[in-house]
């Protein structure tokens, strides 16, 4: 049997124990602010764009005691604990009212709790049980023992709730009165200091009567209390109360998505805020302009947009719109479509005529827009290419052909390289969305057939500006942020193939053909752009850069439906218009810095080589230093015409004959000539008029060769690459060949490589050392060969 003494002693200890516990200092990481504050995310100006909930999914602005109105504090604790300066945490008297009020009306109406009891629940988040209850009051005499008046006023103003997601007085200053809460008149005090009691039932929003009830009982129990005079009371509540409207700071809501997602946890939660990158006045106008547009095309099925702006210096994102309304369900309005990986169609190819000019190509080189069959993927299958205006254009220059974005001649410029090869440079730009295998994408990777976002285009355009150097993008302004989605900065392209691409973009002429003169891609400033369609119309885009921005434009649908046969010049082309003459309105781009080892040269245009006397359009062209041509044009020549053009005409006939300039076409494109109707005069060199007036030429090919080879020319040098695998390093042989041939076979050495059937095009796996490459075939029962080519392999 215990005895009463036993008791005696255990109620002391427990006494003790008690008394001393509550000296136990509160965490220090329990008071803090940042455990409590809300993330505001603001633009390179200081533009709140997003206030971020904190951990208590709530609005939260810490302000330290001076910067609160002192008539927050009177209103506070003359309605919530008016003892507050004189107990140590609890109030037994305040703790009997309650008793007795609760057991008169049957009902809990008062809990009797003090300021400091109050503050306890908010940090432990305490139930409202009678355990819970008790456990408040003893971590209320901790926080009197751990903390001044002071301090403890402090903590409860930035915790209290106030309504709709808003904790502490700061932001409910803010949030009601839109104004910090040291400007907060008695009336507004009153007002604030009213809600944390019942913020729902008082919500300034949507209760505003109860809550205006609410403050005239607070300024009541001032004036009874002295605190205030009548004449304070009368004015207090006269004064009409302005509450603010919702907030709808809601800017740049996927820029402000993708903050969050690249912070860690840890940065997440130590920050207030965040200065991002973004121009809030910028974001907003290329909203509108985005709009606007997509309104202009509803009818063509079009619903939903995407642009990204950058710094070219920087490479800070100014702007981004990832949709046309982030709060339209109905069409996916949260997706970023910066993000999104979509087919960029021709939007690729300058990074294939990069790798074309680094291999010897030159803006002046003639590439072949004729009818085509190649092989889609590596092994088996064949596509036929064709261009969007559905036409073939014969024999164009590099230059005209990236400008007018035909498709024939990128592919049959990719296809001696490899699409395997166009697939690494791709991934160096930082478009590392392509995951797949070069067999999977085939030659179709230069026309588009690859998924990117306009994130990683618009970077890899970035670089384009910069010099042919890839840089990582920056959302925040802190230097020591992390990147967006970083790839690892190197060269993608030298400065000087870098430049002459934009180049051909700028040029506005080399355009014309394609996208007719004054153009929405014709801008009253030097600006490269280049656009992209995917066939069936489910995307769109127009790219491009000034001294000054690179600019990304996407327009189709996050559903995938395709659009109405619109096109980039037609769809995103005027959104990048706009947005470039937006950027530049108060100022105009920054002079372009040639680099030193470019030349500009005059060449004929339709062959590309220097012009003879004879060539009746020139135009200068820009060139690396060493490889410049040296070849002078062949296809114009002095020619002679019958006065009287008869049936059994031929050169001995006795004729006389007049001279002129005629356009000779080489053999590869005679077939093409034939089809477009372009006549090819007969070369009557021995002409009484024509001796001793034609140009001196090594190999003019006459329109009656049967069988000539067109690739690879004589003298022509391949290396092979030690990066890329051996089996993606071929030569494609081709050749053309008079009607009536049927079957070509290869030699290679000597050796019989492959009979094949028309088009006549066969790949030779490089070989190191020298090499002879003969065609061989039968026309009118006679073997035909062509004129051998040499070339090497190193």
């Amino acid at each position: 049997m215990v005895r009463p003494k036993s008791f005696a002693l255990l109620a002391i200890l427990v006494s003790v124990l008690f008394f001393f516990s509550t000296y136990w200092p509160i965490p220090t990481a329990r008071l803090s602010p940042s455990r409590f504050e809300s993330l505001f995310l603001v633009d390179r100006h200081g533009t709140l764009l997003r206030e971020v909930l904190s951990s208590a999914e709530g609005r939260s602005r810490w302000v330290e005691l001076e910067q609160i109105s002192p008539w927050v504090l009177a209103s506070l604790i003359h309605t919530e604990d008016r003892n507050f300066y004189q107990h140590r945490g609890l109030d037994p008297f305040a703790l009997l009212r309650a008793a007795y009020q609760n057991l008169a009306n049957k009902k809990i109406i008062s809990g009797g709790s003090t300021l400091t009891q109050q503050l306890a629940r908010q940090i432990y988040a305490l139930p409202p049980q009678p355990l819970g209850k008790a456990v408040e009051m003893w971590l209320a005499l901790r926080l009197e023992h751990s903390l001044a008046k002071t301090e403890i006023l402090t903590q409860y103003l930035n915790r209290a709730p106030f309504g709709n997601q808003c904790f502490g007085i700061g932001a409910a200053s803010r949030l009601y009165f839109g104004k910090p809460a040291a400007h907060l008149t008695l009336a507004e005090s009153a007002y604030l200091a009213g809600l944390p009691q019942a913020p729902s039932a008082y919500d300034p929003f949507r209760h505003p009567a109860r809550a205006r009830a609410r403050q005239q009982r607070v300024l009541r129990a001032l004036w009874q209390s002295g605190r205030i005079d009548s004449l304070q009371f009368t004015a207090a509540l006269s004064e009409s109360l302005r509450i603010a409207r919702r907030p709808k700071n809601f800017l740049a809501p996927h820029a402000c998505d993708l903050a969050r997602e690249l912070l860690t946890k840890e940065q997440f939660s130590s920050a207030n805020t965040l200065r991002l990158t973004l121009d809030a006045g910028l974001q907003k106008n290329i909203e509108k302009v985005l709009s606007s547009n997509l309104q202009l095309l509803q009818r063509a099925n079009v619903t939903n947009g995407a642009v990204l702006v950058l710094d070219n210096r920087t490479g800070e994102i100014l702007a981004l719109v990832g949709s046309q309304d982030y709060f339209d369900e109905l069409h996916d309005g949260q997706v970023n479509g910066a993000l999104a990986a979509r087919q960029p169609g021709s939007a690729l190819k300058p990074f294939t005529y990069g790798l074309a000019l680094e291999r010897d190509h030159t803006a002046a080189s003639i590439l072949p827009d004729i009818p085509t069959n190649a092989p889609i993927f590596a092994g088996g299958g064949d596509f036929t290419p064709t261009n969007y205006d559905g036409r073939y254009h014969g024999p164009v220059r590099l230059r005209t052909a990236l400008a007018c974005s035909y498709n024939i001649p990128a592919v049959r410029l990719l296809e001696p390289m490899g699409a395997e090869l166009l697939l690494q440079r791709l991934r160096r730009a930082g478009l590392v969305s392509l995951q797949k295998n070069a067999q999977h994408y085939g030659l179709g990777l230069t026309l588009g057939n690859g998924e990117v976002s306009l994130l990683e285009l618009t970077r890899g355009y970035l670089a384009l500006a910069n010099d042919g150097r890839l840089k990582n993008l920056r959302l925040f302004a802190e230097t020591d942020s992390p990147a967006v989605f970083p790839v690892e900065e190197q060269q993608i392209f030298a400065p000087e193939i870098a430049f002459v691409l934009g180049d051909i973009l700028r040029d506005d002429a080399a355009r014309a053909p394609a996208f007719g003169e004054g153009s929405v891609l014709d801008l009253p400033f030097a600006c490269a752009v280049k656009t992209g369609t995917t066939k069936d119309f489910r995307d769109n885009w127009c790219m491009g850069f000034t001294s000054d921005f690179t600019v990304g434009v996407w327009i189709g649908n996050f559903d995938g439906s395709a659009m109405k046969k619109i096109s980039g010049v037609a769809g995103a082309g005027p959104i990048f218009r706009e947005v470039m003459l937006l950027l530049h309105r108060d100022f105009p781009p920054a002079p372009l810095t040639r680099p030193q080892n470019l030349v500009k040269v005059a060449i004929c245009t339709a062959s590309g080589a220097l012009p003879n006397p004879f060539c009746p359009n020139q135009m200068q062209e820009i060139f690396l230093r060493d490889n410049v041509p040296s070849a002078t044009c062949e296809w114009h020549r002095l020619t002679a015409i019958p006065e009287k053009f008869e049936n059994d005409f031929s050169p001995a006939s006795p004729m006389n004959f007049t001279t002129t300039i005629a356009l000779f076409y080489p053999a590869l494109y005679q077939p093409w000539a034939k089809a477009e109707g372009i006549a090819q005069p007969l070369l009557l060199s021995n002409a009484p008029a024509l001796r001793n007036n034609q140009p001196r030429a090594s190999s003019i090919q006459h329109p009656a060769s049967s069988l000539t080879i067109t690739f690879p020319d004589e003298g022509d040098i391949f290396k092979i690459d030690p990066i890329l695998r051996l089996e993606f390093q071929t030569l494609l042989l081709e050749c053309v060949a008079a009607e009536g041939i049927t079957e070509v076979t290869w030699l290679i050495d000597g050796e019989p490589l492959q009979s094949v059937a028309p088009p006549f095009r066969v790949r030779w796996q490089l070989r190191k050392g020298e090499h002879v490459v003969q065609a061989r075939g039968r026309l009118e029962a006679k073997t035909v060969e062509s004129v051998p080519r040499k070339f090497r392999v190193l």
